[in-house]
């Protein structure tokens, strides 16, 4: 199963960037997409991204179930579910009831970390795409107490692959090296 949902920066702040998180609940292994506008579009932009990346075969195993909310974002689930070139149904959308942010609980609490490094308030209009790559890697290299100290990256490993992890741009950090904090992104 993956979670999936939007973290919004400042309200109508500039470009109205917002980022798109997918969790892959098992492992509590993150991507990060940076969208333009929260909308439908950007998303299916995203997803169509994905799917030409790691190949139509590799998108079916990985992203078989997807859970989210009924945020207008998401209200086009069939281009998500569809293999575009072969009309060939891919995936399955499913949402969460109304008011049941518990139903996707482990994404919610995953962005907790997002906040670490861009607390509420903070606008997204500087942020780029390897800037969300950056913020993936170090929050999937953290380790949990919910996964026996190991971290979303080794928990994920072998079940999404090394290959797709280059593909998603998604790196090992050493646990000395890891920050989560505001000053991640200072350049």
């Amino acid at each position: 199963i993956v979670e999936m949902d939007t973290v919004i920066g400042t309200k109508g702040g500039k470009g109205g960037k917002c980022l798109l998180t997918l969790l892959f609940r098992k492992y509590n292994f993150m991507l990060i997409y940076l969208l333009p506008y929260k909308q439908s579009k950007y998303v299916i932009q995203v997803f169509n991204c994905i799917k030409n990346l790691i190949g139509i075969n590799e998108f079916k195993r990985l992203f078989e179930v997807i859970l989210t909310d009924n945020g207008t974002e998401f209200s086009d689930p069939e281009s998500i579910e569809i293999d575009m070139n072969t009309g060939e149904k891919v995936s399955s959308v499913f949402y969460c009831d109304p008011s049941s942010s518990w139903q996707k609980g482990s994404i919610e609490k995953n962005h907790e970390y997002i906040r670490y490094i861009l607390p509420k308030g903070t606008s997204f209009s500087g942020l780029n795409q390897e800037d969300c790559y950056l913020i993936a890697s170090h929050i999937n290299s953290t380790p949990r107490l919910s996964l026996n100290n190991h971290s979303p990256f080794d928990s994920a490993f072998l079940f999404i692959g090394q290959d797709n992890l280059n593909k998603f741009q998604i790196k090992k950090i050493n646990n000395d090296d890891i920050d989560l904090s505001i000053r991640l992104l200072k350049k």
